[in-house]
């Protein structure tokens, strides 16, 4: 089973979502050595803006995450 963290999106380009990925008090080792890692996925259907936390699996945004929800993720995980 997988376990999809919600991401925030910083930047959308042709429906392209540019995402920044932020633990707090956990180390992401990203990929590239980027810090905060980043990563793309391409938006399909919906409407979405930087700032707003999504779902993404296999490269595509799935849905958004409401605000309240982003908040109990990031208290579940820090608390970890």
């Amino acid at each position: 089973m997988c376990l999809a963290i919600p991401e925030q999106i910083t930047k959308i380009q042709n429906k392209i979502a540019t995402l920044e990925y932020r633990i707090k008090n956990k180390q992401v080792e990203p990929r590239d050595g980027r810090n905060p890692p980043i990563r793309r996925a391409k938006i399909i259907t919906g409407s979405y803006k930087p700032g707003d936390y999504v779902i993404v699996q296999a490269g595509l945004v799935i849905e958004k995450v409401p605000k309240k929800q982003v908040k109990m993720w990031k208290e579940f995980i820090s608390n970890e």
